[in-house]
C-alpha cells in the first residue's frame, strides 16, 4: 500500500498529525504533504481541522475503501505463501496481558515446532481497543470476552469461562467466624457477593470487559461494591488479597496463578476459590477476525491450540477449586 495511505491511516486512527508523525517515524510536515496530496488527488476535504481534527464523511469513506486495501494484501500476500508451499508469514496477534501471560507459554512451543517460519506478533490490550486495531489492519485477529461483533468482523467462540471469587484464608475467618470444614462445605456450591458490600474489593480498570460485567450484573441486583484498588492484572490482585482483608472475582484462567501463589503460603494462610451465586458468572471467550480475512493453515492451527489450553484452564480450575477449599 502506498506511503500516502498508509500515513492517511496512521492519522485517522490518531486524530493529531503529530501524534501520528510520531508513529509513522516522519515530521509532521512530511504527514501533512500527503494528506494535502491526497485531498488534491481526489478533489475533496478528508479532515476538519478544527475545532479538533476530525474525519469528513469523504475521510470516512477512504477509511473504510484503506482498510480494505490493507486485507486484501494480506490475502494476498498469505495465498501466494500458501500457492509456493511456504508455510510462513508475520501473523499479529491481540489479546490481554493475563491471558497473554497464562496461555502463550503452553501453546506457543507446540506453534512453533509446527510453523517455525511464521513470526508470532502480540498486542497486548482491552477487547473494547482490539477491535478499531483490527479494523485498521493493525491485526489479524484477537482474543476477546463477550465481544459486540461489528457487521465488518466475525467471531469463532472458543469456550466459556467460568469466574470465581477468591480471597483468603483469614478474610473467610473473618466474614463466616471459623475456617472449619462445615463453613467451607457450605460455600462449595457458591458465594454470593452481597455479602461483601463492606470489604475492600479488588477490580480491573473501567476498559475491562471483566470489570463492566460484573459491575453492570449486581448493579441490577442493587448491589455495589467497595471497590479499594482498581488494577488489570490478577497476579497483582491475589498478592494483594494474600496480605490484606480484601476479595476479588477472576476468571478461571487466572486460577492458575492463584495456584502458584498459594505454593508459597502457609495452608492455614491460602487464597480460596469459591463459585459465584446469583448472576451470570462466565465469560464467552471469542477469536475475533475480519469477515473477509483468509483464514491460513497456521492461523486455523494456533485457534486449535488456543481452544485446547483454555478446555485445559477450566478444568484445571475446577479440579483446583475443590482442593484448595476442601483440601479434596
Amino acid at each position: 500500500m502506498q506511503q500516502g495511505f498508509e500515513l492517511f491511516l496512521i492519522a485517522a486512527e490518531e486524530l493529531n498529525f503529530s501524534k501520528a508523525a510520531q508513529r509513522a517515524y516522519v515530521t509532521q510536515q512530511c504527514l501533512s504533504d500527503h494528506i494535502k496530496r491526497l485531498e488534491q488527488q481526489y478533489g475533496v476535504p478528508l479532515f476538519y481541522r478544527k475545532p479538533r481534527l476530525s474525519l469528513t464523511e469523504y475521510g470516512a469513506v477512504l477509511l473504510a475503501a484503506v482498510q480494505n486495501m490493507k486485507l486484501i494484501e494480506t490475502n494476498l500476500e498469505n495465498d501466494f505463501c500458501e500457492l509456493s508451499g511456504e508455510e510462513r508469514g508475520v501473523f499479529t496477534f491481540g489479546i490481554n496481558a493475563t491471558r497473554a501471560r497464562i496461555l502463550l507459554p503452553e501453546i506457543y512451543p507446540d506453534f512453533h515446532r509446527r510453523f517455525p517460519h511464521v513470526e508470532l506478533n502480540i498486542r497486548l490490550n482491552e477487547t473494547r481497543s482490539m477491535q478499531s486495531l483490527l479494523l485498521n489492519g493493525r491485526l489479524d485477529m484477537f482474543l476477546g470476552v463477550d465481544t459486540i461483533v461489528q457487521p465488518l468482523l466475525a467471531s469463532h467462540f472458543i469456550c466459556e469461562n467460568p469466574l470465581f471469587c477468591v480471597f483468603s484464608a483469614d478474610t473467610f475467618r473473618l466474614l463466616f467466624s471459623e475456617l472449619s470444614e462445615e463453613a467451607l462445605s457450605g460455600c462449595k456450591d457458591g458465594v454470593d457477593l452481597a455479602s461483601f458490600q463492606d470489604v475492600p474489593f479488588l477490580l480491573c480498570l473501567p476498559e475491562s470487559t471483566t470489570r463492566q460485567m460484573i459491575v453492570n450484573a449486581l448493579s441490577r441486583q442493587n448491589i455495589y461494591l467497595k471497590n479499594s484498588i482498581s488494577i488489570s492484572d490478577y497476579e497483582t490482585h491475589f498478592a494483594l488479597c494474600a496480605k490484606n482483608t480484601m476479595v476479588t472475582v477472576c476468571p478461571a484462567i487466572a486460577v492458575s496463578q492463584v495456584k502458584s501463589m498459594n505454593m508459597t503460603l502457609p495452608w492455614e494462610k491460602r487464597l480460596l476459590v469459591f463459585p459465584i451465586q446469583n448472576f451470570k458468572s462466565s465469560l464467552s471467550v471469542q477469536l475475533v477476525y475480519h469477515r473477509d480475512l483468509h483464514l491460513t493453515g497456521y492461523m486455523k492451527y494456533f485457534i486449535r491450540l488456543l481452544e485446547r489450553e483454555m478446555g485445559r484452564q477450566n478444568e484445571e480450575a475446577e479440579r483446583y477449586m475443590d482442593e484448595v477449599v476442601l483440601g479434596g
